[in-house]
């Protein structure tokens, strides 16, 4: 995923970039007969916002999901996450230097598949941080539009997989942020 967000707290403006990198386990696969599934995911991640702050972190989700007549899916979703920041530019508003967070999601998400090339999907995320912070909590309520890429290539079939392009707003007390999003995986 490479997330790009426009920030907005307290009059200070930022646009942040970065890379997610994110390893889906499954541990319980739907069938036919067993409609459940169950994905768990550890990640890494690195954000530069601007040129003041570069921020690390690592995070572990589950995801529960129901798939009902092959067309709805309904998940719920738990995530914790850790991270830090580092300050680069000491000029301009930024987390405090050496600052760590600890976070806890849970969200949940309604995907429609009306032909097997189109996948939309919409969801709303509850946030809570560990330690005092300056927004404590907050909600995501968020859309998306994927589509299902396969092609030929020296007469062999390829799938690409779903690739999705969406938005999605996080508003909470002091705080409001939206950002848009390129890639193939539901913001949690």
């Amino acid at each position: 995923i490479i997330p790009l967000q426009y920030i907005e707290v307290q009059g200070f403006n930022q646009f942040q970039g970065g890379l997610t990198l994110n390893l889906p386990i499954r541990a319980i696969l739907a069938t036919e007969n067993q409609p459940w599934s169950w994905v768990t995911t550890p990640s890494g991640a690195f954000a530069a916002a601007g040129d003041n702050e570069l921020i690390f972190g690592a995070a572990l989700s589950n995801v529960f999901t129901y798939h009902w007549r092959h067309k709805v899916n309904f998940a719920y979703g738990n995530y914790f996450s850790a991270f830090t920041g580092n300050t680069i530019y000491q000029d301009a508003p930024q987390f405090t230097s050496g600052v760590s967070q600890q976070m806890m999601k849970h969200g949940f998400r309604v995907s429609v598949t009306p032909t097997p090339d189109w996948l939309y999907e919409a969801y709303f995320v509850y946030t809570q941080f560990f330690h005092t912070a300056l927004v404590s909590n907050f909600y995501t309520v968020g859309i998306s539009v994927g589509r299902h890429l396969s092609a030929e290539i020296h007469g062999q079939h390829v799938d690409f997989g779903f690739f999705s392009i969406g938005a999605y707003t996080d508003i909470g007390n002091k705080y409001n942020s939206s950002h848009f999003q390129l890639g193939s995986a539901w913001t949690f």
